[in-house]
């Protein structure tokens, strides 16, 4: 937000491109879900930089840029087991064998049951 209203005040952003601006803003957050930060962070300086220079409308596709700077996230694979199942899916058993529940619906309903 700091660096619109610096667009603004220095008029390096028209009053009519801010929706523009936002919603480049929010796609370039957006590549967080699927690329290393330390790449949209590059690839939001690079745009940034060609945008002053080419004087471009902010939101202007540029797959050069994202094909050459995004890097694809790496999941992360852990060595550790899996705690198990959480409290609910135990409960759901519970209910299950003794056989209270019988579908979705009924495992809200035997949980409140349960706790009066």
């Amino acid at each position: 937000m700091r660096l619109l209203k610096y667009l603004l005040v220095t008029k390096e952003l028209k009053r009519e491109d801010t929706e523009y601006y936002l919603d480049n803003t929010t796609r370039t957050v957006e590549f967080e879900e699927k690329y290393e930060w330390n790449c949209v962070l590059h690839y939001d300086f690079g745009y940034r930089e060609l945008q002053a220079e080419h004087q471009f409308k902010w939101g202007t596709f540029s797959p050069y840029i994202e094909l050459q700077i995004l890097t694809p996230r790496v999941q992360k694979t852990t060595n550790h087991h899996d705690k198990g199942p959480t409290r609910k899916q135990e409960d759901f058993k519970i209910f299950k064998v003794r056989g209270n529940v019988h579908s979705a619906p009924d495992v809200s309903i035997a949980i409140t049951e349960r706790s009066h």
